[in-house]
């Protein structure tokens, strides 16, 4: 770069140094329409944490993304960053989170999967996710169950958790509750105890053996379904793509 080719660019006006703000100048109005569209968000999925490639509206993903790192910026010194009080104090007044969601809190895949697994083991088993506390037969299962309850939990609040989008639907494939229901509760909605079935049984044992044969082939289709259903949900935790 010559001095002569300096002088021209500069006589048209123009900028030598980029702002931080994306390469664009700041615009109050455009601010002010992503704030709206990322409360609107808020209200509808409880927190501010808008995934960066979000399919519903690209762009405000990437704007999230930008106040993050305007944020930093900022807090660097740097007096080219777009982001100024103002606007600190109405993202946190929506509840927004300054750090990236799993920048520095990365949840623990191995283990998750190593439980996951043994989860499903128990609902083959037993027929449901409902893993009691002091379970005798794999103790550190019960305590997990409890654990995804609370981090998802700690998810819709907006807070730091381990829950990613990925592993709520893997739970829910299986038929996992986030809301623990209690045995008086449960017994309310399956008012039928073993006693009256057993004498059902007893009264009808053609239809019923009929019975079991077809419930035995709808259970061997639904969980062929289910398998394959979860294979691919797993094969994406672990190839870590993001459920957007």
């Amino acid at each position: 770069m010559t001095r002569e080719r300096v002088a021209v660019l500069e006589g048209i006006g123009f900028v030598w140094r980029v702002p931080r703000s994306g390469g664009v100048k700041p615009d109050p109005d455009r601010w002010r329409k992503y704030y709206d569209e990322l409360k609107t968000y808020k209200k509808k999925h409880g927190h501010c944490k808008v995934p960066q490639r979000y399919a519903e509206n690209p762009r405000l993903g990437v704007w999230v993304h930008m106040q993050r790192v305007n944020y930093k910026y900022r807090k660097e010194g740097d007096e080219r960053s777009s982001m100024n009080e103002a606007r600190i104090k109405e993202l946190e007044e929506i509840g927004f989170v300054w750090q990236e969601e799993n920048a520095k809190f990365k949840p623990d895949d191995t283990t998750w999967m190593q439980r996951y697994e043994d989860l499903r083991k128990f609902k083959m088993k037993h027929g449901h996710c409902r893993v009691p506390r002091g379970f005798a037969e794999n103790p550190s299962l019960g305590n997990w169950v409890s654990s995804q309850r609370m981090h998802f939990k700690k998810y819709k609040e907006g807070k730091k958790s381990t829950i990613t989008e990925n592993r709520v639907r893997a739970l829910e494939q299986i038929g996992f509750q986030w809301k623990k229901k209690n045995a008086k509760k449960r017994q309310q909605e399956q008012p039928s105890t073993a006693a009256e079935e057993e004498q059902e049984n007893e009264e009808n044992p053609l239809t019923n053996e009929a019975v079991g044969n077809e419930n035995d082939a709808t259970m061997f289709a639904g969980a062929e379904n289910d398998a394959n259903e979860t294979a691919q949900i797993l094969l994406d935790l672990r190839s870590g793509r993001a459920a957007v």
